[in-house]
């Protein structure tokens, strides 16, 4: 089944705006309920799975990492990831969340 255009640009806006949320983060990481938080804020409305699934798929790009702190789950932004974020990469599927139309 393919999803509906508005879903698959929200998942890819839902990517962007985590990478950077890691990139604007002193040590780059940040719990899956902080980058939740901070989608929202973005105008992406997001439940935990959703941010979950976002961070393995950028952990598949190697983009991101997706560690256990205790019974927390983070992600950590890695430096292709951080390229993404400063432009100097485009990689399909991300967008920028903060892009007009």
């Amino acid at each position: 089944m393919r999803s509906w255009p508005v879903a698959e640009i929200e998942k890819e806006k839902r990517r962007g705006a985590i990478l950077r949320h890691l990139a604007e983060t002193t040590g780059d990481q940040l719990s899956l309920d902080m980058l939740k938080i901070g989608c929202g804020a973005m105008g992406i409305p997001s439940n935990i799975d959703q941010v979950e699934n976002a961070v393995v798929w950028l952990s598949e790009q190697g983009l991101a990492e997706m560690n256990k702190l205790g019974h927390m789950k983070t992600a950590r932004l890695l430096p292709d990831g951080r390229e993404v974020v400063e432009g100097l990469r485009t990689i399909r599927g991300i967008l920028d969340p903060m892009a007009k139309g």
